[in-house]
């Protein structure tokens, strides 16, 4: 008897037994065309089917009751909402992606139960262990290995502005942006960073006088890496401090604002709020931007992006994303753009380790009455709880504002900047941004590849723009 792990997980309880159907490669299905007179038939199509393994076990608790638990754990252990990673000890250098279908309807004697365990790989080739290689100059050899093509991750740590990236085999490319004609073309810095506050310094902020529907009360502070209260002071509704700063070279016609902010509300009893202003050169309001939790028995985090001031005033993002609960424990972006008199919100929830938005809402205005043109100068943030209710983590992690610059025909716009991180994954068609999905940046003509399952010449340019390059692959097998 051996054992196997799924999901990174492995039970002591659970043995597998001789007699597995583990086929040795996926079904493969062919349609055919059979035409009267003539001898076989003509091959229409081909097509690989999903993957089934069956996996006899045997399961065996200190008693009747205690067996019957051991299920429970079973089911907990096995029954997934995708595939996950699936590993037998008898080919600990293969991982199947799979998730459990249909019964285990156990024989069971006395502390022992026997039964199949069935599961289905909806990606039907099984994968060996994970490869990285980092590239030492402008062109790599990769030895992708396995019987079948496998999709690689290429990952980039911009050292220069670029207004470009390309990556390039034998058979394929994939390039991002446009690479500058010298006799006609100029590169063009199209969105102007004025600002950049990592939160870790409360130099260049002074205390603001007034927020929505509540009170500037307590301290902000820094602990190092985001503004969070120190105290909020007090009062009967909203009451928090909020702070404010100018932003350099402005004022703003044509701008974007990305705040990274985190509300925590994980428990059902914990409120707040955390909210970006957005004033003129006079203090008015321009915009604002907000996550806040206003129930006490619940968690139920609600995102807003809001024009104009409390009187004259137009919501793009007033919801809880797709489903309540979407942006509960919210860490993320709150994000508003202006380019002529069209306006576009942006809430999406970020992953922390990598930065990858998800849970997003994207929406577009175009002011056609010019309703909301004041230009911006200054940023005020303010987190606050309400009355004496408990607040979870609120704080801000990150602020800057940019200038939108116009480019005319000669001018090509950088798509990145020293620091950026890009990340062009084949597998899932994706590419990134300082893990923001920049589809909108692939070349028409360029492609999502595999690497053979043999030697792969890769070149990158311009190679003396990154810090470095790095690509990632698992060999592939039928």
């Amino acid at each position: 008897m051996s054992g196997m792990s799924f999901n990174g997980q492995r039970q002591s309880y659970l043995k597998v037994l001789k007699g597995r159907e583990r086929p040795a490669w996926a079904p493969i299905e062919h349609e055919l065309i059979e035409v009267p007179g003539r001898p076989g038939a003509y091959k229409k199509s081909k097509r690989i089917k999903v993957r089934r393994i069956n996996v006899p076990v045997v399961i065996k608790g200190a008693d009747i009751s205690d067996l019957q638990k051991l299920k429970e754990d079973l089911a907990a252990w096995l029954i997934t909402d995708d595939p996950k990673p699936l590993v037998f000890d008898d080919e600990p250098d293969r991982v199947y992606y799979a998730e459990v279908t249909g019964s285990f309807d156990a024989e069971e004697i006395v502390t022992i139960g026997t039964g199949i365990i069935s599961f289905i790989c909806t990606d039907p080739f099984k994968y060996g262990p994970l490869y990285k290689g980092v590239f030492e100059s402008e062109v790599a050899t990769v030895n992708a290995k396995g019987t079948k093509e496998t999709f690689p991750i290429f990952r980039a740590t911009v050292k220069n502005p670029i207004t470009f990236m390309d990556i390039v085999t034998d058979e394929a490319y994939m390039r991002i942006g446009e690479s500058v004609d010298l006799e006609n073309e100029v590169p063009f810095v199209q969105e102007e960073m004025l600002l950049w506050d990592q939160c870790n310094s409360l130099v260049g902020w002074s205390n603001a006088s007034a927020v929505d529907g509540g009170i500037v009360a307590g301290t902000m502070v820094t602990d190092g890496v985001r503004f969070v209260a120190s105290g909020y002071g007090t009062g009967s509704a909203w009451h928090g401090p909020a702070i404010k700063a100018t932003i350099p070279n402005g004022p703003l016609t044509d701008f974007r604002l990305d705040s990274i902010i985190t509300l925590g509300n994980g428990l059902p009893h914990q409120v707040g709020r955390v909210e970006i202003y957005l004033l003129d050169s006079s203090g008015n309001v321009v915009a604002k931007l907000a996550m806040k939790d206003t129930y006490s028995g619940t968690s139920l985090a609600f995102g807003e992006v809001r024009l104009g001031d409390l009187v004259n005033k137009r919501f793009l993002i007033s919801e809880y994303g797709d489903r309540k609960g979407n942006w509960n424990n919210f860490y993320g972006m709150l994000r508003l753009q202006r380019i002529g008199n069209k306006w576009t919100a942006y809430i999406a929830q970020m992953d922390s380790s990598t930065n990858r938005h998800h849970t997003r809402r994207e929406i577009p205005f175009v002011d056609g009455n010019n309703q909301f043109n004041k230009t911006v100068s200054q940023i005020v943030v303010h987190v606050a709880q309400y009355g004496t209710n408990a607040s979870g983590t609120l704080a801000i992690n990150d602020i800057k504002a940019f200038r939108i610059n116009q480019k005319n025909d000669t001018q090509i716009a950088y798509i990145a900047n020293a620091g950026d991180t890009i990340e062009i994954d084949h597998a899932k068609n994706r590419i990134l941004i300082n893990g923001e999905d920049r589809k909108d940046l692939k070349d028409f003509g360029a492609s999502f590849f595999a690497l053979k399952p043999s030697t792969n010449n890769i070149q990158v340019a311009p190679y003396s723009s990154f810090e470095n390059v790095e690509v990632e692959w698992r060999a592939r097998y039928r």
